[in-house]
């Protein structure tokens, strides 16, 4: 109970509290907070994380160690949802509130600044904190848990998903897929006017000693029930976040033609597939479009012995095609999708460089 009395912080009119969220606090014990919600069920995909509807609308979520203590609380909140709901450092806070909002009342109290993700509180945990928009005044997630020299980032997005997946891609032949059901953002004032694509957040653990193969990777998404990891029979390594359709990425590809720089460059390579002639025809099919951005191709052409693509791809699935790249430069082939608020779909194909 040390930390949580160095953490507690005062709210305004001046009374210490001790920091919570949703009426959660890092640390409580798993038995007593279940006590106070009856109707929380245990995750299906994990027997470590319970999960309850909120009176005041949202759910919540907790996880707990093998000792019964609670180490992460999530909280999703209801589109429309006119209520508030505890943030640490910060008592009650409207959902409806922006972030701008939650700037200023961090500003009165003994905790970081927020950054447009995130905040810390003085005994080093973290609240992740997800808005509909900048400036807008609709709160999406928040989540709170603390990270140690162990586990950096018990909670992630992208960049986190990478950094723990990396090391694990030596079990695996150095390629992987991964695929994420994302949420559109629109676009900003002042860019190119592509939505921007809300990566999910994933809970994560180390890498294990002594555990191989899939196994590994199965290891470090293994307290997060959104997350399914398979290996099929071409050894091809799947992380699969969140429930994505994938069924633009079953459009056949009679041929195609790699020019030099493609054959050398995985992104360029990619680049050429996502303007298949067949997958525009799809996209109008499927309903379901390319959010296409601005990418950085560095491009050297064909090197003596580099790995490389062959010049002709013919009667490939762009799944098919898209696990070629990754096998053949030894990284990791990104899939995202979201759905606009009007209806839209789109998705984004991006490559990471491996291990």
């Amino acid at each position: 109970m040390l930390l949580l009395v160095l953490a507690a912080v005062v709210a305004a009119g001046g009374e210490l509290q001790t920091p919570a969220l949703a009426g959660v606090t890092l640390g409580s014990n798993l038995t007593q907070v279940l006590s106070e919600h009856p109707r929380a069920q245990r995750s299906a995909s994990s027997d470590r994380r319970w999960v309850w509807s909120r009176r005041g609308g949202g759910a919540v979520a907790v996880t707990a160690d093998d000792i019964g203590k609670i180490t992460r609380v999530d909280f999703v909140a209801d589109k429309g949802q006119d209520d508030s709901i505890d943030l640490p450092c910060v008592g009650a806070f409207p959902v409806q509130d922006s972030d701008v909002n939650l700037q200023f009342a961090l500003n009165k109290s003994a905790c970081g600044a927020f950054n447009g993700e995130a905040y810390g509180l003085p005994d080093r945990s973290v609240v992740q904190v997800r808005f509909k928009g900048p400036g807008d005044g609709q709160l999406i997630e928040a989540i709170w848990y603390r990270p140690s020299n162990e586990n950096p980032s018990p909670v992630g997005h992208m960049g986190a998903v990478i950094d723990y997946l990396r090391p694990a891609l030596r079990y695996v032949g150095g390629a992987a897929r991964i695929y994420y059901a994302s949420e559109c953002r629109a676009a900003e004032k002042n860019t190119s006017g592509n939505s921007q694509f809300l990566f999910p957040a994933v809970s994560l653990e180390p890498l294990p000693a002594g555990v191989t193969g899939a196994n590994a990777v199965r290891q470090i998404f293994r307290d997060d029930p959104n997350v399914t990891v398979t290996q099929d029979r071409s050894g091809m390594l799947r992380v699969m976040i969140g429930s994505v359709s994938t069924a633009i990425l079953q459009t056949r590809i009679e041929t195609l033609t790699l020019n030099p720089y493609d054959q050398y460059s995985a992104p360029s390579a990619v680049d050429t597939i996502e303007n298949a002639p067949e997958l525009h025809t799809a996209e109008h099919r499927l309903d379901v479009y390319l959010n296409q951005g601005t990418i950085d191709i560095i491009v050297s052409g064909p090197i003596p012995g580099a790995p490389h693509l062959p010049k002709l791809i013919q009667n490939v699935t762009v799944d098919e095609a898209l696990d070629s790249v990754a096998k053949t430069f030894k990284g990791i082939v990104a899939y995202g999708v979201c759905t606009q608020p009007g209806g839209k779909g789109l998705f984004q194909l991006g490559y990471i460089y491996g291990w």
